[in-house]
C-alpha cells in the first residue's frame, strides 16, 4: 500500500520477491485468517476510505493509521469464493486490455503505412502552407473568463478534454461573428504542450486560445478533413523555442504534406475509421465492465 504522495492508499499484489521503502507498506497476512486477495480486493473497495484519512502537505498515512483499518473477516471458503469472482472479472478486464493494445499497436502499422507514399507516383507533395491559411480564436484576455458561464473556453491545458474556464454568450457571438472560428469538423491542433494533438472540432459552441490552439482553413475539394486529422498524427512537427517547444504559424505552413487523389484520400480515412470504431467499442466495453466489477466488488464486500 502506497502511504503517501498522489497514490496514497492505493494497493498491488505483488508476485514476486521485492522490497518496501518508507513510501510503501507491505502488509503480510496471516493466512489461517485472511485470503490475501480477499485483503487487497476490500482495500481497493475502500480506497477512498482509506485515502481520506491521509494527513499533512505530503498527504500520508502512516503505520498506526493502517493498523486501524477495520475489515470484516468472512469465513475462508467464503472469502475463496469472493475471490474467485472478483479474479475472473480481473482476468476479463485484462484480456479486454490486452486486445485494446494490440489493435492500437494494429491501427498504427496500418496508419504508417497507408501514409506512406515513399516512391508513389501521382501523390503530390505540398506544404499545410499550399492547402490553406492557419487560423485562430480572437485573444481572450483573463478577466473576461470565469469558472462557469455560458460557454466552454479551453486553453491547452484543457485541449480535448473538459474545459475549466468559461466566457460569456455575448463575447462567444461577438467574436464569432467577427473574428476568426473553426467550421464544423475541421481539425483543431495544439501548437504548445503535446505538439501537434488534434481534435476535430464537432460544432458545439465553445472557444479557444489564440496562437495555443489553431487549425488550417482548408478547402475539402483537394483535401478532406479525415485525410488532414490522420496525417497530424504521423507529421514530422519542426518546433522553435527553448524549454517550452511551440509551432508557430511559418512551422505549420512549412510542413510537407503528402496529397494523393481524393479517393485514395477517402478509402485511407475509411480504413482508419473502421480500425478506431473497433478501438472506441471495445474502449466502451471495458468501461461498461469494470462498472459491473465495481457493482459486484461492493455487492460481494459488503456484510451489513
Amino acid at each position: 500500500m502506497a502511504m503517501t504522495g498522489a497514490t496514497v492508499a492505493k494497493t498491488a499484489v505483488v508476485s514476486f520477491e521485492t522490497t518496501a521503502n518508507q513510501s510503501v507498506c507491505a502488509l503480510e497476512t496471516d493466512d489461517s485468517l485472511v485470503n490475501y486477495k480477499y485483503l487487497y480486493y476490500y482495500l481497493a473497495e475502500n480506497y477512498f476510505m482509506i485515502k481520506s484519512s491521509a494527513q499533512g502537505a505530503l498527504t500520508s498515512l502512516n503505520l498506526s493509521m493502517i493498523k486501524d483499518i477495520t475489515i470484516p473477516i468472512p469465513s475462508l471458503s467464503e472469502q475463496q469464493r469472493i475471490v474467485d469472482i472478483l479474479d475472473t472479472f480481473t482476468a476479463s478486464n485484462d484480456n479486454l486490455k490486452e486486445q485494446i493494445e494490440l489493435r492500437r499497436k494494429q491501427y498504427e502499422h496500418y496508419r504508417d503505412q497507408l501514409l506512406n507514399f515513399e516512391g508513389i507516383e501521382g501523390v503530390e507533395m505540398k506544404t499545410l502552407g499550399d492547402i490553406g491559411e492557419v487560423c485562430m480564436c480572437k485573444r481572450i484576455l483573463k478577466e473576461q473568463t470565469s469558472d462557469n458561464g455560458d460557454i466552454p473556453f479551453f486553453k491547452i491545458g484543457t485541449f480535448g478534454g473538459k474545459a475549466n474556464s468559461y466566457i460569456s454568450r455575448a463575447l462567444f457571438e461577438e467574436y464569432k461573428t467577427n473574428y476568426s472560428y473553426p467550421q464544423k469538423g475541421e481539425i483543431l491542433i495544439s501548437a504548445s504542450g503535446t505538439i501537434g494533438r488534434s481534435v476535430i472540432f464537432d460544432g458545439k459552441d465553445a472557444y479557444f486560445q489564440d496562437s495555443n490552439i489553431v487549425w488550417i482553413a482548408n478547402d475539402e475539394k483537394f483535401v478532406t478533413n479525415k485525410y488532414l486529422y490522420y496525417f497530424y498524427q504521423i507529421a514530422e512537427w519542426k518546433t522553435d523555442g527553448g524549454t517550452i517547444k511551440r509551432l508557430y504559424n511559418y512551422n505549420l505552413k512549412n510542413t510537407p504534406i503528402p496529397i494523393p487523389s481524393l479517393s485514395e484520400q477517402h478509402r485511407i480515412v475509411s480504413i482508419l475509421e473502421t480500425f478506431e470504431s473497433s478501438i472506441h467499442n471495445m474502449e466502451a466495453q471495458l468501461a461498461q465492465r469494470q462498472k459491473q466489477y465495481e457493482y459486484y466488488r461492493n455487492r460481494l464486500l459488503s456484510f451489513e
